[in-house]
């Protein structure tokens, strides 16, 4: 327990200041924001400290390299964010502020490089919220003189819609906005939009809905992620990107399932949703989940639940590993699949061996009935789908489909210049399925996109 028997914090938020101590920052009860460099025990080495920011501002803590610590603070309808940085030793000092549009909601993160991501909303005229996005090096960030970007995009809300969280995470080469908007119908759930942004290109930012199935798995349990259907989705609450660097983005969300509301972890990766899975069974009631990532890159979970009318911490500290399956995961799925793949495999290879005194007639029949099979039994592969491709058209059956018979016509070319340089028969095949198989890896396995 931390020795302030007389504070009253309505916010906190701590950032690590080294292997043993960490700052927290708080906004009292009654007004003003303040610092203190505490250890693990919770003894003060330093504070607390009241901070020359707005009494009632609102606040993001974010770690910095060497020990340090970055506040950003701002207060709704506000145009102004100012920036304070802590040292290592818990010594605050004012860095500088900016004015943008009056703000309603504002969150940033700090990428490995020590770039500075920031988010903000400004509610416009005919129920609209424009949203809004910058990337500059913390010093620049603070430049008065440049000018503010271009919103990225607008959010139609209705009477009833009220925007109650905003989120901000990046991976290697995308950023990630999670927008909860309650209805004042259903206040206990959200609809959360899920905006994914290049890095590199921000302005080609893509909005979506998150929708997650009632029934997912246990996270370890999870097999490939396929989103609901929006009408089929289940209800969603509290969407929050953990703190810390792992080789997945990992965000945290409550789910409605038949056993309540539970903890969810979700993963992203190369600007989409590749994983998702019940964290822990216990019931995710009392407020938000917080999430961050320990030493071992594996995400620490804690929430409050009610049991009898009285809150309860709760935490999930397991092994929730990545995403991809290992070689075992992968050899099993391999051995399951087989019945079909021999299915394909088999009847091209009977008519090319029955036919073979019309080659060609064998060729094209085999190839056809090849590419029909792949349709009619297609064993996941409409589960994604070439990136390129659904990134032109991410909801049309077609652009699959266009792809296998893509496939097919190609192989068989391959198989006709097999023919031309006179290749027995069992070569030609190996020809023809090695070229059908490193293409079909490659647009539904090395480069795709959830569909």
């Amino acid at each position: 327990m931390l020795p302030y028997p007389d504070i009253e914090p309505e916010a906190w938020a701590a950032v690590p200041a080294g292997p043993d101590s960490f700052h927290l920052v708080w906004r009292e009860h009654g007004g003003g924001l303040y610092n203190a460099l505490i250890d693990l025990q919770g003894q003060t080495l330093r504070g607390p400290i009241r901070l020359s920011l707005p009494v009632n501002a609102r606040f993001e803590m974010l770690p910095l390299s060497g020990g340090q610590g970055l506040i950003l603070a701002w207060e709704p309808g506000d145009p102004t964010v100012t920036g304070a940085v802590i040292d290592s030793t818990g010594r605050p000092r004012i860095t500088g502020s900016r004015a943008f549009a009056s703000l309603q909601m504002f969150t940033a993160g700090i990428d490995s490089s020590q770039n500075l991501h920031a988010v903000w909303i400004v509610l416009g005229a005919g129920g609209t919220a424009e949203l809004y996005y910058s990337d500059s090096s913390l010093d620049s960030f603070f430049d008065a003189s440049l000018p503010v970007p271009a919103p990225l995009t607008s959010i139609d809300l209705s009477e009833m819609d009220t925007i109650t969280s905003l989120d901000l995470g990046t991976d290697a080469s995308y950023g990630y906005v999670l927008v909860g908007i309650t209805s004042a119908d259903r206040p206990d759930a959200e609809r959360v939009l899920l905006l994914n942004l290049p890095l590199s290109d921000p302005s080609a930012a893509v909005t979506s809905t998150l929708a997650l199935p009632s029934d997912l798995a246990a996270w370890n349990d999870a097999a490939l992620f396929v989103p609901a259907a929006e009408d089929r989705a289940a209800l969603l609450r509290w969407p929050r990107f953990a703190q810390g660097q792992s080789a997945q983005l990992r965000a945290v969300v409550a789910i409605r399932t038949v056993q309540g509301w539970q903890p969810v972890l979700v993963a992203f990766d190369a600007g989409h949703v590749v994983a998702a899975g019940i964290a822990a069974e216990d019931a995710v009631d009392g407020g938000p989940i917080t999430a961050a990532i320990d030493g071992d890159s594996d995400p620490v979970l804690v929430w409050t639940s009610l049991q009898n009318t009285e809150p309860h911490l709760l935490a999930a500290a397991a092994d929730f590993h990545d995403a991809s399956p290992d070689l075992s995961a992968t050899i099993l799925a391999g051995m399951a699949g087989l019945p079909l793949a021999a299915l394909w495999l088999a009847l091209p290879t009977m008519m090319l061996i029955v036919a073979s005194k019309f080659p060609n007639a064998a060729l094209w029949i085999a190839s056809a009935l090849y590419a029909a099979l792949k349709l009619l039994f297609p064993s996941g592969l409409f589960q994604c789908g070439p990136a390129l491709l659904l990134a032109l058209d991410a909801t049309s059956i077609s652009v699959p489909v266009v792809t296998v018979l893509l496939i097919a016509l190609i192989a068989a070319s391959a198989y006709r210049l097999s023919v031309r340089f006179s290749l027995p028969l069992w070569a030609r095949w190996i020809v023809y399925g090695a070229a059908d198989a490193l293409l079909t890896w490659l647009a539904f396995g090395a480069n795709t996109t959830p569909h």
